[in-house]
């Protein structure tokens, strides 16, 4: 049971691996994401220029009278509900450079700067951190357990044939038999057996 656990997790792993690799490929094309947004705070998880990037942007008032300007030159009308859960999904983002000092493809970066884009008013400031994983880093972590077991499983097989054993179960051949009788693996053929041409 426990070795056909860590099979379906190695194959799992295999499979994110697999879709790693194919983000890898399309952000260095461009850039393409997720990113949920909760009151006044925004969360993205984008793939760009060979790294995943994660963003976490918050925005903070001053005072609550500036919140309530804010809300009410944003929206006058008052029908837009903050507290419900925003999903978008996005594409061509447009290349996203790394952040400052980024060494191997990994960067952290966090920033205060005041909200004036959409809407000119003091009191308001953006507060972001930006953290980024190069796509390699994330193939290799998944691609640890699957490697390690294959290469266990290979070490068991090669042990266990030297010592006369069934190479998927263990169980002892000894020079009688050609397939084992209890899993039906077929063993090796020793060395210097006869092997009769065809033609």
């Amino acid at each position: 049971m426990k070795e056909r656990i860590i099979g379906i997790l190695c194959g799992l792993c295999m499979v994110l691996c697999f879709a790693v690799v194919v983000s890898w490929a399309r952000s260095t094309v461009n850039s393409e994401g997720i990113t949920i947004g909760h009151g006044y705070s925004r969360y993205s998880l984008a793939a760009s220029e060979g790294a995943f990037v994660f963003i976490r942007g918050k925005l903070v008032f001053e005072n609550p009278e500036v919140e309530s300007a804010w809300r009410g030159a944003i929206d006058p009308d008052r029908s837009y509900d903050w507290n419900r859960w925003r999903f978008t999904w996005s594409r061509d983002l447009g290349l996203m450079g790394p952040p400052n000092g980024s060494t191997l493809g990994f960067g952290y970066e966090t920033s205060v700067a005041d909200a004036t884009r959409r809407v000119m008013m003091p009191g308001i400031r953006w507060h972001r951190m930006i953290v980024q994983v190069p796509h390699w880093a994330v193939v290799l972590v998944l691609g640890l357990l699957p490697g390690m077991w294959l290469y266990k499983r290979y070490r068991v097989r090669q042990t266990r044939v030297t010592q006369g054993l069934c190479r998927k179960c263990g169980f002892e051949l000894g020079n009688v038999y050609h397939s084992c009788p209890k899993c039906g693996e077929r063993a090796p053929l020793p060395e210097g057996f006869p092997v009769i041409d065809p033609r």
